[in-house]
């Protein structure tokens, strides 16, 4: 190989390296907000007002992405159906007082951080790992959800 293809190449797996580790850290993020119950609200509060409506929606879909990862790849199989995370990430972002009315394009931004997630080159045993311990209180809501 020639130095610049090393280079990009390098430069490739930097790049899925630190897409992992924001995916990782998004997921852990809305998780680790999940521990305490919300009541519902109808008017958004301060913290919900502040997030933007992207930022929940890339949040939400991370936790979806993630949580099929485990399912198909980590062959995580007590890990329910896609629709199944899907509702119960509108049921997490609603507890949140998130305005789920706007989040049309979660199923395919979910859809598009999963085959990222296949793509990257991090072993399979490192993010197996990683999303197990990140994302438990969001599978945990989901065994609620079924």
């Amino acid at each position: 190989m020639q130095l610049s293809s090393l280079k990009s190449l390098s430069s490739l797996r930097a790049l899925f390296s630190a897409k992992t580790a924001l995916l990782g850290l998004c997921c852990l993020g809305l998780a680790a907000c999940q521990n305490a119950p919300k009541k519902p609200s109808t008017a958004p509060t301060g913290a919900a007002a502040s997030v933007s409506v992207n930022e929940q929606i890339n949040q939400l879909a991370s936790l979806v992405a993630a949580s099929k990862y485990l399912r198909v790849q980590c062959e995580r199989s007590d890990l329910p159906d896609d629709g199944v995370f899907l509702k119960t990430a509108m049921k997490v972002a609603a507890q949140k007082g998130w305005d789920t009315r706007r989040y049309t394009s979660l199923p395919q931004l979910s859809e598009n951080l999963y085959q990222g997630l296949v793509k990257d080159g991090t072993p399979k045993t490192t993010q197996c790992s990683a999303f197990n311990r990140s994302i438990a209180p969001f599978i945990d809501a989901m065994r609620t959800t079924r």
